[in-house]
């Protein structure tokens, strides 16, 4: 088999004859011959053409290739290259091998002719020599069965990374993912199908039904008006909602009416009005007493027999969240159950689709109806009218409702992103009311969207250095907050983010007002570099499993992870991958790569601690954090205290 997988990796056929050097020689000396015979023909035709003032007409492909095609050629040209270089070098060691057989052969043949050719060792040395090669083969056996075994052991328990993962769970996973796509594709089909269904149902046997129980509604809650206090109330105008806000009782009932009749008919004088200044002084009074109270509670809580514990605020989004979850309680309160449905964990639960067709076609109608009810009510209050007139008497006073203003939708920007990107780039800004406006276009257009700036404690300078005055970092301070972070809004998907290197340059609060969150990067660590370095090294098959990375770790503490990442890069190149067979890699080679690439930067604990401080100080967390730091060592100190007492 052996001899097989030898004459396929040479590139000879089974049963043809070995290729003798001078047969492999002469054959690419005739291969390089044709194809500087064919290149100058070429070349004479070009030379040709010129002196006749012809054009050069270049080779054109047969036809046009696809993408998916070209990157099948392109693999397959890859492939056949690889393929061709082992022929290459299979030829070239047998070659060499029979040339080193044959130069020997002559050499020992000659030597023996010469009478010159040393004498063979003596048998007994034979012998101890061979005992001696085999006790130390067998030492060395023993020695690498010993650390495979060893090896194994250590994979299993994870204690050392492998250099590669079995292809069949990747394979297997690919599977599971497709069969899982395919499911959740049937179940969507099958869901979309069912509610084109339900909604066809419901448009056609359910209109009619829809219709007169909204008017029936609205009819029942005139009546209770009218039995009440024998008026009707205003109809909502369509741009609140219609009668929509008489299902959500947003509307006056007749007690809340009555009530208000009875203000509006005594005609009580309105409160007067504060000043400016009067508003001023009360909220100024409002934040002083606020302030007092947190003191004294964070006084308070530096004894641990007073303190009152932590307080939790409730938040502004306490509301929002409590109704959802009432209204995830009323929908799922009889499926989220012990022993569910079939329908309810796979597939989709056909009552829900009922229930939202209903109420769509519901949304649908009632804009129908409350035209028509409207009409209704004219007609109600015209005879209301005449009856009181007929009393002698004046309808009762109601509430006028105002119709809402309806906000004009902007104009869509007919512009491509695209466009507007490629101009920005090419062309540049006019200025910065252009630049802005780029900016913020660009950004809204191709949601979701990243605004980085890198180095922002230059653009908030506390105070300009000389040397960059010149190009006026500071020129977007002014209007950066107004033109780009002031406009975002809570559905906006951008991101804008500021890197800053030294940002106790900066104008704290300036910075801090334009972003508002900030996040201090750790100091890489000794098991970050642990688990960066395992994570890089030990993918390279030929490194061995117990590298000595922890002390690599140890000395690369605070220096850029890119930096580590681009060093090992360089150092495990081709040349150094072939020589890990007899030169296994060294500790010292990786801290020698990582030193010396271009852009590596080392951050010191002392360095560290600058950022750190700036952090505690303008940061929304770092107060925070120092003050419960300070309650706690005084807490600590009053126990202290209070226990050596009571000894």
């Amino acid at each position: 088999m052996q001899h097989i997988a030898d004459e396929i990796l040479a590139g000879n056929r089974l049963g043809d004859p070995t290729p003798t050097p001078s047969e492999i020689l002469r054959k690419e000396e005739e291969r390089l011959a044709e194809e500087k015979r064919v290149r100058e023909e070429k070349e004479a035709e070009n030379l040709r053409r010129i002196a006749m003032g012809e054009e050069i007409e270049e080779i054109e492909s047969a036809a046009e290739l696809s993408p998916q095609e070209l990157e099948e050629l392109r693999l397959l040209n890859e492939y056949n290259t690889h393929v061709w270089n082992i022929q290459r070098m299979e030829r070239s060691r047998k070659s060499i091998r029979e040339l080193v057989h044959k130069t020997n052969k002559e050499l020992n043949l000659s030597l023996e002719l010469a009478g010159i050719k040393a004498p063979p060792p003596k048998p007994h040395l034979r012998d101890r020599a061979v005992l001696l090669i085999q006790m130390v083969y067998r030492k060395f056996m023993q020695a690498k069965r010993a650390k495979v075994r060893d090896v194994k052991v250590k994979l299993k328990l994870g204690m050392i990374h492998p250099s590669w993962s079995p292809p069949s769970a990747k394979i297997q996973l690919e599977n599971v993912k497709s069969a899982r796509r395919k499911l959740r594709q049937n179940f969507y089909e099958k869901w979309i199908e069912d509610i084109i269904k339900e909604r066809g149902h419901a448009r056609q046997h359910k209109t009619d039904e829809i219709m007169e129980s909204i008017a029936s509604e609205i009819r029942g809650w005139w009546q209770d008006w009218y039995k009440r206090v024998k008026v009707f109330d205003e109809f909502p105008w369509p741009e609140e909602g219609g009668s929509m806000l008489y299902t959500r009782g947003e509307t006056f009932t007749p007690l809340e009416y009555l009530d208000w009749r009875k203000q509006a008919e005594k005609k009580q004088p309105q409160k007067p009005q504060l000043t400016k200044e009067q508003i001023k002084r009360l909220e100024n009074d409002a934040k002083e007493r606020q302030r007092k109270e947190i003191e004294k509670y964070k006084k308070s809580r530096l004894s641990p027999d007073t303190d009152p514990g932590f307080y939790i605020p409730v938040g502004s989004q306490f509301d929002p969240l409590k109704e959802v979850w009432f209204l995830y309680e009323n929908t799922w309160k009889n499926l989220d159950i012990k022993e569910p449905l079939l329908n309810a964990i796979k597939g989709h639960i056909k009552e829900i689709i009922e229930g939202k067709a209903y109420y769509e076609l519901n949304l649908e109608l009632r804009p129908i109806v409350d035209d028509m009810m409207r009409l209704e009510l004219d007609i109600l209050k015209n005879a209301l009218k005449a009856d009181y007139d007929g009393k002698g008497q004046p309808v009762p006073l109601t509430l006028v409702r105002d119709r809402p203003k309806i906000k004009k939708s902007p104009k869509k920007d007919k512009s491509k992103p695209a466009v507007l990107f490629q101009k920005l780039v090419d062309e540049g800004p006019k200025g910065l009311k252009d630049l802005f406006m780029h900016v913020n276009k660009i950004a809204r257009f191709m949601q979701p969207t990243v605004i980085l700036i890198n180095d922002v404690e230059k653009t908030f300078y506390k105070r300009v250095p000389p040397e960059e005055k010149f190009f006026d970092p500071t020129r977007l301070q002014k209007d950066f907050y107004k033109q780009i972070v002031k406009g975002l809004k809570g559905v906006d998907k951008i991101l804008v983010i500021g890197l800053a290197s030294e940002p106790w340059l900066s104008k704290g609060p300036t910075l801090q007002k334009s972003f508002p969150g900030l996040i201090l990067l750790p100091r890489s660590d000794y098991g970050t570099m642990v688990n960066v370095l395992s994570a890089l090294l030990m993918k390279y098959h030929g490194v061995d499993r117990f590298f000595n990375y922890h002390s690599v770790a140890q000395v690369l503490r605070g220096y850029d992870l890119n930096a580590v990442k681009e060093g090992v890069a360089n150092l495990m190149n081709g040349e150094r991958i072939a020589k890990l067979v007899y030169k296994p890699l060294e500790p010292v080679e990786v801290i020698n790569a990582v030193m010396s690439v271009e852009d590596v930067h080392y951050l010191s604990e002392l360095d560290y601690e600058a950022y750190k401080n700036w952090y505690k100080s303008y940061s929304r967390w770092g107060p925070k954090f120092e003050e419960l730091r300070e309650m706690i060592a005084s807490q600590l100190e009053v126990k202290l205290k209070n226990d050596e007492e009571e000894k």
